[in-house]
């Protein structure tokens, strides 16, 4: 193959690449938003944070995370 091609399908891997990078992060933060309105409902039940972290099996660092964004 020409260097040219070569070149060509290495740019078109590279935008690839990114364009994988940018789905990812969107799915990450979906998760994450998700993630935290599951917390604050539970907060809205009358949960408190260690229950909530203990029963969703997440970390109590996440838990504390949303509840200080919330200003809970």
């Amino acid at each position: 193959t020409s260097p040219y091609r070569q070149f060509r399908a290495s740019r078109i891997a590279r935008r690839l690449c990114l364009l994988c990078r940018l789905h990812e992060r969107r799915a990450i933060n979906m998760a994450r938003k998700m993630r935290a309105e599951l917390i604050m409902e539970l907060r809205e039940q009358g949960m408190s944070r260690r229950p909530i972290a203990q029963t969703r099996h997440m970390p109590m660092d996440t838990v504390c995370e949303a509840f200080h964004i919330a200003g809970v």
